[in-house]
């Protein structure tokens, strides 16, 4: 069983996001990720670097032998940090 969650990343950082689930999964799957982020199916941990601001809704879920489980939202929230020079 995978779990509904909402977590936020910056546009040209790294980021990563261990799925999180009940069971024993042997392959995950996302869908609706950001751009530049991907989900390694055997771990279930997305990763990346985000290149894109914005608001992503992700469909995540996790299969094993007996099939798949249920599936999840995943709210990323993508910022872009503008810097401004400090003024003298």
């Amino acid at each position: 069983m995978v779990f509904d969650d909402t977590v936020s990343a910056q546009v040209s950082k790294p980021f990563t996001y261990p799925i999180a689930v009940s069971g024993v999964p042997t392959n995950f799957s996302a869908s609706g990720l950001p751009a530049g982020l991907s989900v390694n199916s055997v771990t279930g941990i997305i990763i990346g670097v985000p290149t894109t601001a914005g608001t992503y809704s992700a469909t995540i879920s996790a299969a094993n032998k007996i099939g798949t489980g249920n599936t999840a939202t995943l709210l990323i929230t993508v910022i872009k940090i503008i810097l401004k020079p400090a003024q003298k």
